[in-house]
C-alpha cells in the first residue's frame, strides 16, 4: 500500500514559525500554497508528522465504508441467527 520512506532535505523554522518545504516534497505530494497540511507529533523523540487533510479526509471516508458494510454483516447474521461479527464498540480502540 505505502511505497518506502524518502529523504526530502531539510528546512529551518523562521523567527515566525514558518516553515519552508522543499521543492522536491512539494512536487512530490503535489502540495500547492493554500492546501491544508495536518500536524501531528511525538514530543519525547522530537517526531513531526505531517499529512495532506484530503488524506486523512480519504482515511475517514474509508473507515465510514468499512463501519456500514461491518453493520451490514451484523444484520445478516442476526437474520440467519449467527451472532459472530463483534459490536463495534467491542473493536473500538479508543
Amino acid at each position: 500500500m505505502f511505497k518506502k520512506a524518502e529523504f526530502f532535505g531539510n528546512t529551518t523554522v523562521g523567527e515566525r514559525g514558518q516553515v519552508v518545504l522543499p521543492i522536491n516534497l512539494r512536487k512530490c505530494f503535489e502540495i500547492k500554497a493554500g492546501d491544508k497540511l495536518l500536524v501531528a507529533g511525538i514530543p519525547g523523540p522530537g517526531l513531526v508528522i505531517m499529512f495532506k487533510a484530503e488524506f486523512f479526509d480519504e482515511i475517514l471516508k474509508r473507515m465510514d465504508a468499512m463501519r456500514e458494510l461491518m453493520q451490514g454483516l451484523k444484520e445478516m447474521d442476526a437474520k440467519n441467527g449467527d451472532s459472530e461479527i463483534p459490536d463495534s464498540e467491542d473493536t473500538d480502540s479508543t
